[in-house]
């Protein structure tokens, strides 16, 4: 291989060989780090903006996403904005992140910074009057102290429970989904009812997303609505599976009970497959035995 290297004066990304040359990285994962790392602060790095942006699909773009994760190129933390609005704020890096090391402001997606408000100009001072003799001025009101708003404060490791991911990773695949602090425990309990069903997780993902308005005016309204649709129906399928499980067909040559303790069904012959009113310790009849033992 010969290598030919040009001078660039603008537009241009530095990567280290760590990153362009990691193991543990699939090609995938590295060159979306490359991509990430090219990108403006602030730019949309959600899965379902990035699959807009590249030919690739959303699971293929949330796997290379976890990889980067998990080796520490790229840091993700919930955060509760002022408006009351559950965020995912993201961190790109070209050096893996320490345990200790906290995510901080910079290369943060889906956030939005707000200007700091414009001081009022100060009114011109009126000329004295020479006519006028000067008398003392009455001393300067000190001014109203500026009410500041909280910064946004990341969620407890606590509060984020299976139905709280689910949540969270569904606003990051749809930002149209994303519902503020108040509505989300009662939205992560219905999610984790389903989870309980055994519902799968993408399942769930593709019912609360599909199909969307083109104008959503309350992200929680419309998750409550589906999840109510759809949870009567997620537990009658896991109660129906249930049912098929406790009635499933013994092994032949077996005795199986019913689910009503001291009921026994009938079993059959495991060489003739002869129905027996009782099952028999080898699990044949009677004629198949004599014919065994000869």
């Amino acid at each position: 291989m010969r290598r030919v290297r040009t001078r660039h004066t603008s537009r241009f990304t530095v990567v280290p060989n760590d990153l362009a040359q990691h193991t543990d990285l699939s090609l995938r994962a590295r060159g979306l780090g490359l991509l990430l790392l090219s990108l403006p602060d602030g730019a949309d790095i959600s899965i379902r903006g990035l699959a807009t942006r590249l030919n690739e699909g959303e699971t293929v773009i949330a796997r290379a996403l976890r990889e980067l994760e998990t080796v520490g190129y790229l840091t993700r933390r919930v955060v509760r904005l002022t408006d009351g609005r559950v965020v995912t704020r993201t961190t790109v890096r070209d050096v893996p992140a320490t345990e200790d090391e906290q995510s901080p402001d910079q290369g943060a997606s889906h956030t939005t910074h707000e200007p700091p408000a414009a001081a009022p100009e100060a009114a011109p001072e009126p000329k004295p009057d020479a006519a006028t003799p000067s008398t003392p001025s009455a001393e300067p009101t000190a001014p109203a102290p500026r009410t500041t708003r909280p910064p946004a404060q990341p969620l407890a490791p606590a509060a984020l429970t299976a139905g709280t991911r689910l949540l969270i990773d569904l606003a990051a695949r749809e930002p149209r989904l994303t519902v503020t602090a108040a509505a989300l425990p009662d939205l992560a309990a219905l999610c984790e009812q389903a989870l309980s069903a055994n519902v799968d997780p993408a399942e769930i993902h593709r019912v609360l997303a599909a199909c969307l308005p083109v104008e959503i005016r309350s992200p929680a309204a419309l998750i409550r609505h589906r999840l109510a649709e759809h949870l009567p129906v997620w537990r009658a399928a896991a109660s129906l599976r249930a049912l098929r499980a406790a009635h499933a067909p013994a092994p032949s040559g077996g005795l199986r009970l019913d689910a009503a303790p001291g009921r026994a069904r009938f079993v059959e012959c495991g060489d003739c497959g002869r129905p027996l009113r009782t099952a028999t310790g080898d699990g044949l009849c009677g004629d198949c035995r004599v014919h065994c033992a000869a």
